[in-house]
């Protein structure tokens, strides 16, 4: 095991990529006689593929409902549900554009929706079927998310904040229209942005949808470590931790309320990092699109909730 701290009367090591109900735990001392021995020593599993996994290239994009109903994207454009009681998964609908898309969201009312760096947004309905496009946004735009208000937020390259209201009518914001914004998301009536490097705040100030100016709440780019990496995405907790998925071998940080940047569940993610999706327990979804070789889900236990909308 990776020790983390090592002092005279308290050992701390990260958790080791192994699982079970009666493990094996010894302590080796220099120069000791004997080897201090506990045996049947529980360890959990805090991470492992999702969904009855066919192999390699199975998700693109996941959103998953406060239930912790799974809806993925597959290569062939299927969006199918993973029924979290079984893990078996039925198709609910396709995509029917032809380009890639670069996200993917389940809207208030149940439908899917789709970014594909176009200014058209695509939805499946909430009945499932083929998606088809409900409205043209201000400009082309690579993601979205919706605030509890049911208002959608779009942002792409310089685009700006976007809006869609209830009624399908759109509206084009100032703010963070310096930005090449890869990823959106809305937690606590704020929206979340980041241009790969940095994460910043947009706090909703308007029944209609409007923000304040931006402020950076994460600077990747001034971490000793991580800094030549790329944020992938990233999700909010409950007690104020944010957790950030990162081109990295370490596919997992989480940055803490005081500041402190540090890998969650060492040598046990798969690395390279991709989008992070959070249901209504304690359940991270990673689908691991950064990893051209690998493309599956990872459900992770993380032993504390999304802070939600």
């Amino acid at each position: 095991a990776n020790i983390k701290t090592c002092a005279d009367t308290q050992i701390v090591v990260y958790r080791p990529n192994t699982s079970g109900d009666s493990m094996t735990v010894k302590v080796m001392v220099d120069d000791a006689l004997t080897i201090a021995t506990l045996k049947n020593y529980g360890v959990a599993e805090v991470a492992g593929l999702y969904g009855n996994m066919p192999g390699k290239n199975f998700s693109q994009f996941v959103a998953v409902d406060n239930n912790d109903k799974v809806y993925f994207l597959a290569p062939n454009k299927n969006v199918s549900i993973i029924d979290p009681s079984n893990q078996a998964s039925a198709v609910f609908g396709k995509r029917s554009f032809s380009p890639k898309a670069t996200d993917m969201r389940l809207g208030p009312d149940g439908g899917i929706y789709f970014a594909y760096n176009n200014a058209a947004l695509h939805q499946i309905a909430p009945a499932g079927g083929n998606s088809a496009k409900l409205v043209d946004m201000p400009a082309a735009f690579t993601t979205l998310d919706f605030a509890s208000s049911g208002i959608m937020y779009a942002a792409g390259s310089k685009t700006g904040l976007m809006t869609m209201a209830a009624d399908l009518s759109t509206k084009k914001l100032s703010e963070c229209d310096d930005l090449t914004v890869t990823f959106l998301a809305v937690f606590k009536n704020a929206v979340y942005v980041t241009d790969g490097g940095k994460i910043y705040r947009c706090a909703i100030t308007g029944a209609d949808g409007s923000v304040a100016g931006k402020e950076v709440v994460f600077d990747l780019t001034a971490n000793a470590t991580y800094g030549a990496s790329k944020i992938v995405s990233f999700a909010l907790a409950d007690d104020g931790s944010m957790y950030v998925s990162v081109s990295h071998e370490h596919a997992l940080i989480v940055v803490k309320a005081d500041g402190s940047v540090a890998p969650v569940y060492l040598g046990i993610l798969a690395p390279a990092g991709g989008q992070l999706a959070w249901g209504g327990g304690n359940f991270f979804y990673l689908n691991m699109n950064q990893n051209t070789g690998i493309n599956d889900l990872e459900r992770i236990t993380m032993g504390t909730k999304t802070a939600g909308k």
